[in-house]
């Protein structure tokens, strides 16, 4: 038998050696891969605030931003709330805390419904802007000019409430005491973003 056809039996020592070499190099790639995996969210989506565009950077290439999730396997037979903070397709934080039963309470007592968003701030600074007029008074209502589009998805009793929007909090934040509906928007938002402070500083 030649030695070309020993090596095809049997690998030969020199290419034996580079082809384990190779084999184990690709093994710690896996490896490596495998560490750097983040958590899953488990469980039921629940919501979600991520940016979509930065008014300088543009569109964002992967989701930045926090997802809340609830899970119902939890041993007080109560969904449980995680929240998860990703920065550029990575998970970048999981928090969660005993708080978590109160706050779903909290968000069930505010009943926010879905609704046309952009609407209903329309409608608001219209009326507003007519109440004004009648005064002899200018709306003065804050703006931005920078800043990020948002995109905004909460599951309510009622459905998926969904708003995509640059800066929404502004609007959220002047529009809320002249809208029951953007004020329940904006409760629900103040009680995840309460939540996410509790599980950190823990008070």
């Amino acid at each position: 038998m030649n030695s070309a056809a020993a090596c095809m039996r049997e690998p030969c020592g020199e290419d034996h050696g580079q082809n384990m070499k190779i084999v184990f190099v690709i093994f710690c790639l896996l490896l490596a891969g495998c560490a750097g995996i983040a958590p899953q969210p488990r469980g039921q989506f629940f919501a979600s605030i991520k940016m979509m565009k930065g008014a300088f950077s543009g569109p964002t290439e992967k989701d930045t931003g926090f997802l809340f999730y609830t899970d119902d396997t939890s041993d007080a037979g109560r969904p449980f709330l995680t929240g998860y903070r990703i920065k550029n397709g990575g998970m970048e934080d999981v928090f969660g805390d005993s708080d978590s039963a109160k706050v779903m309470d909290a968000i069930a007592a505010v009943d926010l419904e879905p609704f046309d968003f952009k609407k209903e701030v329309e409608e608001v600074t219209d009326r507003l802007n007519k109440e004004a007029e009648k005064h002899g008074k200018n709306l003065l209502l804050p703006f931005a000019f920078d800043g990020a589009e948002y995109e905004i998805v909460i599951m309510t009793k009622k459905g998926r409430f969904a708003l995509r929007d640059w800066n929404p909090g502004v609007a959220i934040e002047a529009c809320a005491p002249y809208s029951p509906k953007i004020a329940k928007l904006k409760a629900v938002l103040d009680l995840l973003a309460q939540y996410y402070g509790h599980a950190h500083f823990g008070v």
